[in-house]
């Protein structure tokens, strides 16, 4: 995979290790709708600081809220704004390049990647086990459905190897049933959950994507972490 435009958010990711194949990183030009929606993002341009640890604000309720949610990935951001405060931006970009390279063969590796291209196990993150019971159950309803077909999300078609992510029709996290459950990738999930009618939300953007595809019948529409 080509380097991202971009390497880093305001709010401290590190979006060399983000296997979104369609965003050129946070400050690029070329951004998916998760990041084009990002208050943090805006937030910097706003206030022209290139890192939220430079706002006299810092933190924020939403990104300490954020940076604490149930994704490990986030929890890198603290410590990594913090590097970046004390030993500036440079330093922490040559330090994160080398965190997240292949110790065997010293290609890029992502967050939730478990292994190498080149065959080396990694010591990935697993995804949030809170969410292990609803996708398992949301899985075998699939496969009994389509045995053939894979796991993707229902708005963009990306592959969800390793960001699975389930999201509740009825809006009650405690209702399991397969029949309530549908996939969405994590950007699509939170862009969705903010809307003041997630249903009405889902039907607009699986028809928003729906026309992209056909604008970009080779797939460029789609999202896809690879590994």
């Amino acid at each position: 995979m080509n380097m991202k435009e971009s390497q880093y958010g305001p709010c401290g990711i590190y979006c060399g290790a983000c296997g979104a194949a369609d965003c050129g990183g946070c400050q690029s030009n070329i951004i998916d709708d998760s990041v084009e929606q990002c208050n943090f993002r805006r937030c910097s341009k706003d206030k022209e600081s290139e890192f939220c640890c430079f706002c006299s604000e810092y933190p924020c309720a939403e990104l300490h809220k954020f940076m604490n949610d149930k994704w490990p990935h986030h929890w890198t951001m603290e410590p990594n704004l913090a590097y970046i405060k004390q030993n500036g931006k440079d330093n922490w970009l040559h330090a994160q390049k080398k965190e997240w390279s292949c110790k065997s063969c010293g290609a890029e590796i992502k967050w939730y990647q478990k292994k190498c291209s080149c065959g080396q196990e990694l010591e990935a993150w697993d995804v949030p086990v809170c969410m292990n019971a609803c996708i398992r159950s949301l899985l075998i309803k699939l496969k009994r459905e389509n045995p053939e077909g894979g796991e993707m999300c229902v708005v963009c078609g990306e592959s969800m190897r390793n960001t699975l992510d389930t999201h509740h029709l009825d809006g009650d996290s405690r209702n399991n049933d397969p029949e309530n459950l549908v996939i969405l990738c994590v950007s699509c999930h939170r862009i969705i959950d903010k809307a003041k009618s997630p249903k009405e939300a889902l039907q607009d953007f699986q028809a928003r994507h729906k026309a992209r595809a056909c604008m970009h019948p080779e797939g460029q529409g789609n999202r896809l972490r690879t590994e």
